[in-house]
């Protein structure tokens, strides 16, 4: 078992859920987040300067929370100063259009705000590049810089190139990250190559993701996977079977049936961890068994029907057991 710096980042309130959400529910849902164990939430993009929005939403301890400065408002000077409540502020960068981010990034630094910078697209950039945004981003004093990409890196070896260019010149005092999107089955490739990147030891590590997969690109690295491959090989201590309540709670499509279409889906992530046939986990859920639910009878089966065909004899024996 590996003992590494990594965390994880969950945006799930700012790209997977309704724009109309009311703001009762964003609360749990970033309080069940916190709860969890998800060390970052960030919790949307702001509208102007209305950070003080999000204020509710950031009252569980033991979390960090972020909101996303879009592009259009990179003058903050009505900005107010950092309470403590929302601590972070990401500042999307676009390769060669630096300056006014980072001249924006300069003064939230001097209102107390950390910075986070996602380059957006990163495996573009060329080594002179990327050497010359470290230089610019050093000097905000950014706490994190995250690689980003709306569709999955071309191959590994930029990744690698780009991440171990990012390690050998910031300062080793901030994170680095990963966000990709637009193919969860790649995405997961790309998180889990990353971080086996031989980077310095000191150095913190973040994957950022969503519940079910819902970036803004359909596609991108579940949160509920990447906390559960995380307790079992990093020695991490998420509550991975409050994630996968909290994903039935809020996104009633995860309790349906998700047919043959091959997409990824909590049922078959479920059947493959507990080594048993994916016709298990359609049948209880067909039985209206919520995720939550689901793992426990998994388990059950597990315990004598590893590696073995579905038989529904049994199914139906263990879906009432469970039920009584």
């Amino acid at each position: 078992m590996l003992i590494m710096a990594i965390e994880l980042c969950d945006y799930t309130l700012r790209s997977g859920m309704p724009e109309n959400s009311p703001v009762s529910e964003r609360v749990r849902i970033a309080s069940d987040l916190a709860e969890a164990g998800i060390e970052n939430i960030e919790l949307g993009c702001m509208a102007g300067y209305e950070i003080q929005a999000y204020y509710p939403l950031a009252e569980v301890q033991g979390a960090s929370y972020s909101v996303t400065m879009p592009s259009e408002h990179f003058e903050c000077g009505m900005l107010p100063e950092c309470t403590g409540q929302i601590q972070e502020i990401r500042i999307m960068l676009h390769r060669g259009d630096w300056d006014v981010p980072v001249k924006a990034a300069k003064e939230l630094a001097s209102k107390g705000y950390e910075l986070v910078f996602d380059i957006e697209d990163a495996y573009e950039y060329t080594d002179a590049e990327l050497l010359l945004l470290c230089e610019k981003m050093r000097a905000t004093g950014a706490g994190q810089v995250t690689v980003a990409g709306s569709v999955v890196f071309p191959n590994i070896r930029a990744l690698h190139r780009i991440t171990m260019l990012l390690d050998n010149n910031l300062d080793i005092n901030e994170k680095i990250g990963i966000r990709c999107e637009g193919n969860a089955s790649l995405a997961h490739f790309v998180a889990d190559s990353f971080i086996g990147i031989p980077v310095r030891r000191e150095r913190q590590l973040v994957v950022e993701g969503a519940l079910f997969g819902k970036g803004c690109i359909p596609g991108c690295i579940c949160t509920e996977c990447m906390a559960d491959l995380l307790n079992e090989d990093f020695a991490a201590h998420y509550d991975y079977r409050k994630l996968i309540q909290l994903i039935s709670r809020i996104m009633p499509e995860s309790n349906s049936d998700p047919g043959d279409s091959g997409s990824y889906h909590p049922v078959f992530y479920l059947s493959a961890k507990n080594q048993v046939d994916g016709d298990y986990g359609r049948y209880f859920l067909s039985k209206g068994v919520s995720l939550g639910e689901l793992d426990v009878l998994l388990k059950k089966v597990a315990e004598t029907q590893r590696l073995c065909f579905f038989d529904e004899a049994v199914a139906e024996q263990i879906y009432r057991a469970g039920a009584g």
